[in-house]
């Protein structure tokens, strides 16, 4: 009987799209996912929660480990509740990890017809270090213990080291240990813990409580990638084509913009803090707007800075840009759209409004910013006609 609390023998067949293996109960009354496994594991599992066909199950046992798997660089690593869930995937090698991931983009691409049209998957790129190459994390504290939050829980998983920090926020990291325990990091009343945000930049002097940072990009390596990605994209595109990037944050990406000579550059952002920072930096052709694009009617704002882009540049939060059909409707000159996304679910929708509003798909390029972590970034040329 199919039932909450009882196990099953059975072998992960594949990942799933959230990251979390796969498999099918022996007596094929259900498909379950199960964290903290990799197909080709053989284990034991214990159902945690069932729902018609589907349900989840936790790892009891491993009876035969998959060809992928590899020890854990990280002690603190886990999935279950006190170990940090911040790198799931690093108990499986990195190249088999890099293989799910460009798997799950093509499934998406495939299902949603794009690879039917013109549109190119290009070869994931692997990012430069495995470890050390992070360069901003957030820590929780409630002034006794630092870590981060156990998954699917309101536990600190308290962690002495992190190896997926670069140098500097590593070394940021361990002096923030040092002062515990400390009486400035007590949460208040009702609340489980107070969030430290750091980056390779942060200092004991700046390090503020609860106080998030400007956003900026957590692999600087990928990052430089990127960055020539936009710039290889647009090499042909006369410098004299207005520009308008949305969700810009400080500038990362308009950086490379204004460098390549581009002279009309609207870059609008809702973090009127991004602007000020992005506006001090004086980068020629560059005029920023603060305003907030998920409101309706917001590109009435940007229109009085520019009213007939060619080029659309934008980045969104991981939830995508839900009004993006209703921009290219409002902006009909624009011919070139360069869309950047960190989660493939959304840039699917996204991508296919922008189909209905005439834009082709040209190419996808994958990029893998956080490994260990089923997160990927997606680079898409859009084309009109």
């Amino acid at each position: 009987m199919i039932t909450r609390g009882s196990q099953f023998k059975a072998r992960v067949r594949a990942m799933a799209a959230r990251g979390v293996g796969v498999c099918d109960h022996p007596d094929g009354a259900g498909v379950f996912f199960v964290p903290g496994t990799w197909p080709g594991d053989f284990c034991v599992f214990e159902i945690v929660k069932v729902e018609r066909r589907y349900g989840e199950a936790r790892l009891v046992r491993i009876l035969e480990t998959s060809s992928q798997r590899v020890t854990p660089l990280c002690p603190h690593q886990g999935v279950e509740e006190g170990a940090c869930g911040g790198c799931p995937w690093m108990m499986a090698s990195y190249e088999s990890q890099l293989a799910e991931k460009k798997a799950a983009i093509a499934y998406q691409l495939e299902r949603a017809g794009f690879l039917k049209e013109t549109t190119e998957l290009l070869p994931i790129e692997p990012s430069k270090g495995v470890f050390g190459y992070r360069n901003r994390a957030q820590f929780k504290t409630d002034g006794k213990v630092m870590g981060y939050v156990s998954a699917r829980s309101q536990t600190i998983a308290p962690i002495e080291d992190c190896p997926v920090l670069d140098a500097p926020t590593r070394s940021l990291f361990h002096a923030m240990r040092k002062t515990l325990p400390n009486d400035a990091w007590l949460p208040g009343e009702g609340f489980h813990w107070n969030f430290l945000d750091m980056d390779s930049d942060t200092t004991m002097e700046t390090l503020e409580v609860n106080r998030r940072r400007p956003f900026k990009q957590g692999n600087e390596a990928q990052n430089r990638f990127m960055k020539g990605w936009i710039e290889e994209q647009l090499s042909h595109v006369s410098r004299g084509t207005p520009v308008m990037e949305l969700f810009c944050g400080s500038g990362n990406f308009t950086e490379v913009l204004s460098k390549m000579g581009f002279q009309n550059i609207c870059a609008s952002e809702v973090s009127k803090k991004a602007v000020e920072i992005l506006s001090s930096k004086n980068f020629p052709g560059v005029f920023p707007v603060a305003t907030n694009l998920f409101r309706a009617g917001s590109w009435n704002t940007l229109k009085k800075t520019m009213r007939e882009p060619g080029v659309l540049v934008l980045d969104p939060p991981r939830a995508g840009f839900s009004l993006l059909p209703r921009f290219l409707k409002a902006f009909p000159s624009t011919h070139t759209l360069l869309y950047i996304s960190c989660d493939l679910p959304h840039f699917i929708r996204d991508a296919s409004q922008a189909r209905k509003r005439g834009f082709f798909l040209k190419s996808v390029q994958p990029v893998d910013l956080f490994p260990h972590t089923p997160h990927v970034e997606l680079l898409g040329l859009f084309k009109r006609g």
